[in-house]
Order: C-alpha cells, then structure tokens, then sequence
C-alpha cells in the first residue's frame, strides 16, 4: 500500500504507539494478530486518504492561484489595451469621437445615431469607418495590432 519505506517506517510506529496506549486492553481480545492487521489497516488507510485530501486541496489551491493569476493579468492587458483604445479615442475629431462614443458605448445603431445628431446615416457610417481606422492604426503604431481584438472585445463584453 505505501511505497515509501520511510512512510512504512512512521505508519508502523503510530500503530506500535496506538497499541501502546491501548495494551490494558490487549488482554480482553480474542485475536490479537486480527486485532493488530486490522489497526494497521485502518491507520494506513487513515493516511492515505489523509495524504489524498492534502494533494487535492494543493491542486484546487494551484489550479484556483493560476486562474486567479491568469485573471489578474488577463484584466490587467485588458485594462491597458483600453487605455490605449481611450487615449486613440481623446484624438479624434469632435464628431468622429461622438459617433464612436455613442456607437460603441451607448450601443446605438447608425439610424439612433443619425436622429440624435441631425446628420444622415450614411454621414455616422463614415465617421464610425473613420473613427476605426484612427484607432487601428494608432494601436499599429503602439505596436498592438495583434490585441487589439482584447480591447474590442471588452467593449463589445460590457454590453
């Protein structure tokens, strides 16, 4: 049952001790082998399941740190990634910004957009294609063009 020799070695104390402790009752068992096989069973037993519980509350402890660790850093791209869309977003032109804002952030469509502001949809089309554009290549320029599709889609996950 236990492979390690030194293991054996401690199980098979804790049970001479056990025994130990007990041996006024020694005298009032039938069979004292039986006796002694099953303690040591059991012990050993005790211990296994012991040492299973200790590893698997290791692994739920690793596993849930590294979620929890993949998370933290996972936000903290995304945070950074949507600093860089903001600060893109601070450049642009008035209207351009307004279109994107209500766009992404408000959830409007072109139509919603287009009765708002008083300009055709097809004007809050090209604004929005414009918008976009600034912000991909500001991000190209960062170096970032590859997660850029983070920041989207942490815009696009809060609605």
């Amino acid at each position: 049952m236990i492979r390690s020799t030194a293991l054996a070695e401690e199980i098979t104390h804790e049970i001479f001790i056990k025994i130990w402790k007990n041996r006024e009752k020694l005298d009032q068992i039938d069979r004292p082998e039986a006796y002694i096989l099953t303690i040591a069973a059991r012990h050993t037993l005790d211990h296994i399941k012991r040492r299973l519980n200790e590893a698997r509350m290791l692994q739920r402890f690793s596993a849930s740190s590294r979620a929890d660790h993949n998370d933290t850093e996972e936000k903290m791209m995304l945070r950074d990634r949507a600093t860089l869309v903001q600060q893109a977003v601070d450049q642009l032109p008035p209207q351009q910004k307004l279109v994107y804002r209500l766009s992404r952030h408000e959830g409007l469509n072109y139509e919603e957009i287009a009765r708002q502001m008083n300009i055709s949809p097809n004007t809050v089309r090209n604004h929005l294609v414009k918008a976009l554009h600034f912000i991909r290549s500001y991000m190209r320029d960062q170096d970032l063009l590859p997660l850029i599709f983070l920041a989207w889609a942490s815009l696009f996950l809060k609605k």
